[in-house]
């Protein structure tokens, strides 16, 4: 058992981890977005004492956390918030904490991107003897978190391979553990879970259809939330004010950003408010920034 840096006590290499939800509904108050984390521990850290000082002064607000993380730090302080803020810390998979749980950690050599080569054997030496009590809990996480008003929260955005919510609430990674961990990287991409969680597909047409299939009686979803995308990498267009914007419908949120170094992003989501389109998210209001 260590010492956690803020005063609290973490146990993630001996407790067991219950399963969350695969589909988690925020009904009420704010929600805190932030993805891609990385190796960015410290700056998240402030972002942790953002949360913790409005759930103190009796906010009604969460954090939903869209996955790939890459230090065990990290993950000991996501444990942490779990466990001691239950239902208001969402923690969503992403294709790191997927490559984690399949093995596949040379997934470089399949891809063909050689900076991608060691991340993942890095992420495992890290965690040591205890990686798979950290296995465990990735494989606790949920998938997609929707608000009352509409926005759909996950780590890749729209899967056109999803065809509506209760398949996410099905996923099994026993099945696909089975069937491909270690080298099925490929064959892996190719199912609903794989590509859900390594999706690249941007198409506005996309995005629809994954929204109406994340769509049922209790939410009917109207804007797509997501990491993973590079900002760097999407067309000049597409980014404003720190996030990515394509059509009415794909929001992409990662926590920093090369161009900018030393400046961070998240966005904070009213669960109250009307959000037509992308564009009602605004610099200062939904989408903050911080610099360290």
């Amino acid at each position: 058992m260590r010492a956690d840096p803020m005063g609290d006590t973490v146990t993630i290499e001996r407790q067991a981890t219950p399963i969350q939800p695969r589909v988690v509904d925020l009904k009420r108050g704010r929600v805190l977005f932030v993805s891609d984390i990385h190796d960015r521990h410290e700056a998240f850290e402030y972002l942790v004492r953002v949360f913790r000082e409005r759930v103190e002064n009796g906010e009604e607000i969460s954090l939903v956390v869209g996955g790939d993380s890459e230090r065990r730090v990290t993950f000991d302080r996501l444990w942490n918030l779990k466990q001691n803020h239950g239902d208001r810390v969402v923690l969503l998979a992403g294709n790191y904490e997927c490559a984690l749980i399949m093995g596949f950690l040379s997934v470089g050599s399949y891809t063909g991107d050689s900076e991608m080569e060691p991340v993942f054997a890095n992420i495992a030496d890290d965690l040591g003897e205890r990686f798979a009590a950290y296995v465990r809990f990735f494989r606790s996480m949920s998938f997609v978190a929707r608000t009352r008003n509409g926005i759909v929260l996950t780590h890749a955005g729209g899967s056109p391979k999803v065809k509506n919510v209760s398949e996410i609430g099905h996923f099994d990674w026993d099945t696909y553990v089975e069937q491909y961990a270690g080298g099925e990287f490929d064959r892996f991409l190719q199912t609903p879970l794989g590509d859900f969680l390594w999706n690249q597909d941007l198409r506005k047409r996309s995005a629809r259809l994954f929204l109406k299939a994340t769509s049922d009686r209790k939410v009917e979803a109207v804007i797509s939330v997501s990491g993973h995308a590079h900002l760097s990498y999407l067309k000049s267009s597409w980014t404003r004010d720190g996030v990515g914007k394509i059509g009415k419908q794909i929001l992409i949120s990662n926590f920093f950003n090369n161009r900018f170094p030393g400046v961070y992003y998240y966005l904070e989501i009213d669960t109250e408010r009307c959000y037509r389109s992308v564009d009602d998210f605004l610099v200062g209001r939904e989408i903050k920034q911080f610099t360290l």
